[in-house]
This record gives C-alpha cells, structure tokens and sequence, in this order.
C-alpha cells in the first residue's frame, strides 16, 4: 500500500510553467515536499504523516493500491484483499466501452467527495490518480492546488486576476506535460464561463510548452457526477445542464477529462493493463481533432457537428 509521495514540486511564488520545466530537467535540485497519498487522511496534499488509512473515510480512489495488490472491492466501494462478491476485473470489463457506466458499488462515494471543494479535494485527488497513471511515477513530477499553483499573467477586463494552473504533471523523459484547470462539478465550470479561462490561457502554455520542447496537454478537470458531461445522443440518463455545457464546449472548444474517468483508468490500470499510463495515450488522445472528452464510459467524439461517446481506442 502506497501512503506518501515525495514528487510534489514547491517552485517560488509566481513561477511559471517555463520555470517548472527548465527546473524539473535537474532532478537533484527539485524542492520536492513528503505528501500523503490518502486525501481524506491528508486533505489537500499535507506534509506525510506516516499511519493508517482510515477505511471508513474511503471513497474508492485507488491511489493507496499497487498493482497486483487487490483484485476485489467491498459493497462501499473500498478495494479488498479479501474475496469478495464484486470482482475488480469484472467492473473494470464494463468501463469505455462506449456505453454509459458508473464504477463498481457506491459511485456516489467519490463523485460527492469531489465536488465539494475544487482547490483542497478535487484537484489533489485528481493530480494523484495521474500521477499514479504515469509510466514511472518516480519520475514525474507536479504542482498542484492548495498551495503548489503555478502562475500564468493573463489578466483582462474579464477577470482582473493573475491567473494559476490547478494542476500541472510533467514527464520530463517523455517531454510530456498536463496542465488541468479543475473544476468541482458541471455546475462549477458553468458558472465560471465569464471568466474566459480557456482562451486566455491556452495560448500561452502552447507557448511556453513549445519554447522547452514539451507536449502540452491542455484540459478541463470535472469532478462530482460526470452523468451531465454526456452527449445528448448517448444512453446516460438525462441532465438539466448538458445542452447549456455542450453549447460552451462549442463555442470554446473545449476539452474534458472527469474525476470519474480518471478512477476507472487506474482501476483499468490495476485490474486489466498494467502497463497503461497517461503519456502514451493522453497524446494521442489529444492529438485527434474529434475528440471532446474522456468519461468512465468512453471518449466523446465530434464529427460532422454530431457528439457521439466511443469506445475507448485502449478496449478490446
């Protein structure tokens, strides 16, 4: 079981992303900080205090697992070691397969811990699945919220404020860097449309992810339940927000990975390929012009203006 991380990187206060990737090329001279792994233990990525994870605070997020460590979970939605009625594999045999799904027992556990504060619960435990997703995690490093943004300038008239990147996780072998900008829920990201935080800051991490030779991959982060983020055309059950969110997506473009998605790839992870990590398919993900957005179900696509959930290229 995994109970601390030591690749949080604190940069000084307004760093940039270029500053974050000319200082993860030395390893040796990263400020890293000793984090907890269990967020409900550590709230927010503190400083690692070595114990137990409390099992009656657990919402299933899997980053405490290793691989080949359990293969079944509990009615409440906790990995076991122990055999159980709910077989790993087979829930994960039911995820992206271009049918709407929800992960194993007790979905609700995670999709309502996740929405209820973006900077101290949905962006850490977001940075720490991805984290996990990573080819070598020993090797890839982040900043994330609370307290570990990295800062953007691209005040306007729109929002007054200096901008800060929730999440960024970069491979600095593969040249590889994700940068998320979270959000709590569909309500969360719905409300802050007048912000205009996608175009403000996309170009100027194409920018600075160019000028060091890095693959940017730029996203929204969902948390809470992801049922709102499906296509209209697809089997999920219907939602009062899905055509005022799909109107924004395309209006902006935009781009969507939920919380959700990101459970079910580390289940996926665990139980059916262990070899499957984020700098291998998030490029080629991103680098298809029809794809929208990643759910538990699958990958949304647009083609000739219609949005449609897929299979995921990675399922058999």
């Amino acid at each position: 079981m995994k109970t601390f991380c030591e690749n949080s990187i604190r940069m000084p206060s307004g760093a940039t992303l270029d500053h974050f990737l000319k200082a993860v090329s030395n390893e040796t001279t990263l400020n890293r900080e000793f984090i907890e792994i269990c967020t409900p233990n550590s709230h927010a990525l503190k400083g690692a205090n070595i114990g137990d994870i409390d099992n009656k605070l657990c919402f299933g997020c899997l980053n405490c697992i290793d691989v080949e460590e359990i293969n079944y979970l509990t009615v409440q939605g906790s990995p076991s070691q122990f055999k159980t009625n709910i077989s790993l594999q087979n829930t994960c045999n039911k995820l992206f397969q271009g049918k709407y799904t929800r992960f194993g027992p007790a979905a609700d556990k995670l999709a309502n811990h996740s929405m209820q504060k973006e900077t101290e619960i949905s962006n850490p435990l977001g940075t720490l699945i991805i984290w996990n997703l990573s080819r070598d995690p020993t090797r890839t490093f982040f900043c994330s919220s609370p307290s570990g943004e990295l800062s953007i300038n691209t005040s306007n008239h729109l929002d007054s404020r200096e901008g800060h990147l929730d999440i960024t996780i970069c491979s600095p072998q593969d040249k590889i860097v994700c940068v998320l900008e979270g959000k709590a829920s569909v309500a969360a990201m719905l409300r802050d449309i007048s912000r205009d935080q996608w175009d403000r800051y996309k170009s100027q991490l194409e920018k600075e992810s160019k000028e060091n030779n890095y693959t940017l991959i730029f996203s929204y982060l969902v948390g809470g339940n992801e049922i709102g983020l499906y296509p209209e055309n697809s089997d999920a059950p219907h939602s009062t927000r899905r055509l005022e969110l799909y109107k924004y997506i395309e209006e902006k473009n935009l781009r969507f990975i939920s919380i959700e998605a990101l459970r079910s790839l580390r289940a996926y992870q665990l139980s059916i390929s262990k070899e499957w990590n984020w700098e291998t398919w998030f490029p080629k993900l991103f680098a298809d012009n029809r794809f929208i957005g990643l759910l538990a179900g699958g990958i949304v696509t647009k083609e000739n203006d219609v949005y449609s959930l897929r299979k995921a290229p990675w399922c058999k």
